[in-house]
């Protein structure tokens, strides 16, 4: 964006020296070089430090890994790629018969230690029997739980993404790697990245405007809802600005994907009516290219 206002200037020098014919000599040269840094340099550094800028916001998503819980055979998957679930809904079953047959036999063994128990006489041989209907009483609660798992339901609400399992697919054991992944997204919920020192001025509650790549010639409104307490060293280094659109025209179905946003402060009002209008020129941009 300030190579966009960068950009205004030199057409305007071109408009002035070539188009109008102003003379190009040793007082207006100076004039045109000291009023390019005082017309570009001045407003750049102000809506930096008071109206942040970021060119690399996300809609923000939640990730949630879904593994198998327990080894056994795929008999079932309930869902497909890019579905919608909701909470408790279910995503594929584990063949339940070994772990059937495992609690029937524990249950056998548990009623068989129950009265065992009843027949000791009192003594070690009773607190024996005691001790042998508890650990089997333990067992068999183990194994209903594992029979509980072999039916994979949904942790939370989202969209099913990467599922890589299919019917027949057998574990020898509970994998580590996930079979599938839910995608928790919130269309409204966007991520800006603002370098640290630019973030001063930031505060929740703050109104921001959001410009999606996909979404060209329109800019959302929107607000600050946190911002982070540190900055991440992978994003750059930079700060996670987290932001709500609030705009009602906005379609929460519609895909959105790279954005751009810009976050006002309350200082120098004037300055943050340049930072939008740069935000809508850059919006616009999109239409013929995809990274304004």
């Amino acid at each position: 964006m300030n190579a966009l206002l960068v950009m205004l200037y030199l057409a305007l020098c071109v408009l002035l020296f070539l188009i109008c014919r102003l003379p190009f000599n040793r007082w207006t040269a100076p004039v045109a070089v000291l009023g390019g840094i005082l017309l570009t340099a001045g407003p750049i550094i102000v809506m930096d430090l008071y109206h942040p800028y970021s060119s690399t916001a996300r809609p923000q998503a939640k990730v949630l890994p879904i593994v198998a819980p327990v080894a056994g055979t795929v008999v079932k998957i309930a869902v497909e790629e890019n579905q919608a679930v909701r909470r408790g809904e279910l995503l594929f079953n584990i063949d339940p018969e070994p772990f059937q047959l495992e609690v029937q036999a524990l249950e056998a063994s548990v009623e068989q230690a129950r009265s065992s128990l009843q027949q000791a006489p009192a003594g070690a041989a009773r607190d024996l029997a005691q001790a042998r209907l508890s650990e089997l009483q333990a067992q068999l609660a183990h194994s209903l739980y594992r029979l509980g798992q072999t039916s994979v339901r949904a942790p939370a609400d989202g969209r099913v993404v990467n599922l890589g399992i299919v019917t027949g697919h057998f574990f020898d054991a509970a994998p580590a790697q996930p079979v599938l992944h839910l995608v928790d997204a919130d269309p409204t919920a966007v991520v800006a990245w603002i370098a640290p020192n630019r973030v001063a001025a930031v505060e929740p509650g703050a109104p921001a405007e959001v410009a999606f790549d996909a979404i060209p010639g329109r800019v959302f409104a929107a607000e600050v809802a946190r911002v982070s307490s540190a900055a991440d060293a992978s994003a750059g280094p930079r700060v996670a600005v987290q932001l709500r659109i609030t705009d009602p025209g906005f379609d929460a179905s519609t895909p959105t994907g790279a954005a751009q946003a810009a976050v006002y402060g309350k200082r120098l009002p004037e300055i943050a009516i340049m930072r939008k209008l740069l935000l809508r020129m850059s919006s616009w941009i999109d239409f013929v290219h995809p990274y304004g």
